[in-house]
């Protein structure tokens, strides 16, 4: 394949040029004329680059203008020319013009007003972190038409990476001043090069740090900066993949395989259609309060145990194995009756089970399912002795106070994970988060009953679902803020109620009630979430059991909140009568948004200085601003925005 930076036809880009005060005016081929101002500097690398404005009646427009010269004209047009046909993958290069009087050349291309990824990044770097995906795929993409072309742009680094579009987010490359041709006869850099580059970029776009602060290149990849910042293992195997310290690959990635990697393109979990439950399946045959099962050729008997707890949608026994009285599990049975889908819930409960496994740490472990002639499923899992949270809250609330950091974070992985898989859970509540073990503390998210694909092709949420005391407002209709559906930001709002409560004894805008009172609003209904083939939610009502019978939520304090245009409406007294830390109160204000759209992300929430155990004057800058509950009567200190 010839290289594209041979005699490239530099003539046909061509403007003639006349040069006044401040003002060039250029003719193009067409014998067009157009003035253009010339503008502030815009920065300095090797050359010096420009903004120009158009002059005249119209639009006013745009473009940067590049300084350079003649003996480096054809080194920097060619990859220019060449890469014209990719105009949304770099910036376009528009034309050239000389001043023969200076010897100097003039190269004008597009104009990105969102400046350079570097900048980018130092502004904000949980937005850099939040959107590094959407960022290094970008420029994979990039990379993949460059290296296809058998061009090597050598120079791979945040200033010369540049923000087209910052809603949605979309870079182009740029800086193709020692951009080479990476034929072996031509030049000794090869394609390996921009993915090393590639690997350092995203390196620091997560961390803030460059991955070898000394030169030359180590025997291993150095990961603790990495697992420092919460970095998913997807992206720590992308990193080390492309830049060749994976012992299992011969060489690097490729950018073509590289857009393949589980952390760039992860196949979203099918809960709702297809799926491999059907391998989990027990054979099973009853007799009393024992079930048998054949499993990989061996029999196996248990026998029902005491009951664990239960719900709007099945109870929970202990089994015991009868061969061996020390072995457990945990079984939850689900009657047909119970769903108006049928099979369709079911299926999601035990996808979304199975998809979890990889994550043994965070979800509870599905061993298999099985059903009776009466289609009464039942789900084995694995028994966790120590209970749920609700009662780790009630044996000892100091307790549960001082656990509180170590509790939302691991939370926040599970439903980072949860989110990453595209997958809400929809009912987080203390009941639905298991004790795995005291000290250390460790939990163990549960209970997928009402987990829903998030993905844009499968039907919308709508049904009101949940455990009233800790659901949305969106998803109780209250406010003005819904749009009809919701998304899983509920899960956020939810982590924020039950972190309120490890501290202040009661959720949010919720009231205690004697055993006698009459509350018709916290009678349970019994309409599911009916998902049709059609792409949508059903729009009805199911609650999920109370936290307590005698805690209620408040409909009109949390209506008035979502209503109020004042600030002052978020329920910060509970906890400062708890001595909540100031950083606890940040944290919650920017989960216990009204607008789905202002709360914290679950990846965002795990940078937050209450997660990382910083006070906001000693640890990285927090983008949002920060709450000062002495300062509520100032609601303009609030508006969100980044």
């Amino acid at each position: 394949m010839a290289s594209p930076l041979r005699d490239p036809d530099l003539s046909q880009f061509k403007y003639d040029a006349e040069f006044h005060k401040g003002v060039v005016i250029n003719t193009d081929c067409r014998n067009e004329k157009e003035a253009w101002k010339t503008g502030s500097t815009l920065g300095r690398e090797y050359d010096t680059y420009f903004l120009h404005s158009s002059k005249g009646p119209g639009k006013k427009s745009y473009r940067m203008v590049k300084r350079t010269y003649e003996n480096s004209l054809k080194r920097e047009l060619a990859p220019l020319i060449a890469l014209r046909e990719h105009p949304d993958f770099f910036a376009k290069f528009l034309g050239w013009y000389s001043n023969q009087r200076e010897g100097t050349i003039w190269i004008a291309m597009e104009y990105l007003s969102g400046g350079d990824l570097q900048s980018y990044v130092e502004k904000d770097e949980v937005r850099a972190k939040e959107h590094c995906r959407e960022v290094v795929t970008q420029i994979l993409k990039a990379l993949e038409a460059m290296h296809a072309m058998d061009l090597c742009h050598r120079d791979l680094k945040s200033s010369n990476i540049h923000i087209s579009s910052i809603s949605p987010l979309s870079v182009k490359l740029s800086g193709f001043d020692i951009t080479a041709c990476t034929e072996p006869s031509a030049d000794v850099y090869t394609k390996a090069a921009d993915m090393w580059n590639l690997g350092v970029l995203t390196h620091v776009m997560f961390t803030g740090t460059i991955p070898f602060p000394n030169p030359g290149r180590p025997a291993s990849f150095p990961e603790h900066h990495l697992i420092e910042a919460c970095a998913p293992d997807m992206l720590v195997s992308f990193i080390k993949q492309i830049m060749g310290y994976d012992p299992a690959l011969v060489k690097p990635l490729s950018a073509s395989d590289a857009l393949q990697h589980p952390w760039i393109d992860p196949t979203p979990v099918k809960i709702s259609k297809g799926g491999n439950y059907s391998t989990y399946k027990y054979d099973a045959s009853f007799d009393k309060n024992t079930v048998t099962h054949t499993i990989n050729g061996d029999t196996e008997v248990w026998r029902r145990d005491k009951r664990l707890g239960g719900g709007g949608f099945g109870e929970v026994f202990r089994h015991i194995k009868v061969s061996n009285k020390q072995e457990f599990r945990a079984v939850k049975s689900i009657q047909r009756s119970v769903y108006q889908n049928d099979k369709k819930s079911i299926r999601r409960e035990l996808n979304t089970l199975i998809a979890m496994l990889k994550y043994r740490d965070l979800f509870v472990e599905v061993y298999g399912w099985y059903e009776d002639d009466e289609k009464t499923v039942f789900i084995a899992m694995e028994y966790l002795p120590e209970g749920d949270l609700h009662a780790y809250m009630l044996q000892d609330k100091v307790r549960a106070q001082n656990n509180c950091r170590e509790i939302s974070t691991q939370i926040l992985k599970a439903l980072n994970i949860l989110h990453q898989e595209k997958i809400c859970h929809r009912d987080l509540k203390p009941q639905n988060v298991l004790v795995a073990s005291i000290v250390p503390l460790k939990l163990k998210l549960s209970d997928f009953g009402l987990a829903k694909s998030t993905i844009q092709s499968a039907s919308l949420m709508k049904t009101m679902i949940g455990s009233k005391n800790y659901m949305a407002p969106e998803m109780l209709g209250i406010g003005t803020l819904t749009e009809g559906h919701y998304t899983d930001a509920v899960d956020m709002w939810a982590l924020g109620t039950l972190t309120y409560e490890i501290f202040t004894g009661l959720p949010p805008f919720c009231i205690k009630q004697d055993w006698g009172d009459d509350d018709d609003d916290d009678d349970d209904e019994d309409d599911e979430d009916d998902d049709n083939d059609n792409g949508g939610d059903g729009g009805t009502a199911y609650f999920t059991a109370l936290t307590s019978p005698q805690v209620n939520l408040s409909w009109g304090g949390l209506d008035q909140y979502c209503r109020g245009s004042r600030n002052s409406d978020f329920p910060s007294r509970p906890l400062s009568a708890a001595s909540a830390p100031r950083t606890l109160v940040d944290f919650l204000f920017w989960l216990l948004r009204p607008a789905p759209h202002e709360r914290l992300s679950a990846f965002v929430a795990l940078q937050h200085p209450f997660i990382r155990g910083r006070d906001f004057d000693n640890g990285p800058s927090w983008t949002k601003k920060q709450f000062n509950p002495e300062d509520m009567d100032r609601p303009e200190r609030y508006k969100f925005g980044r």
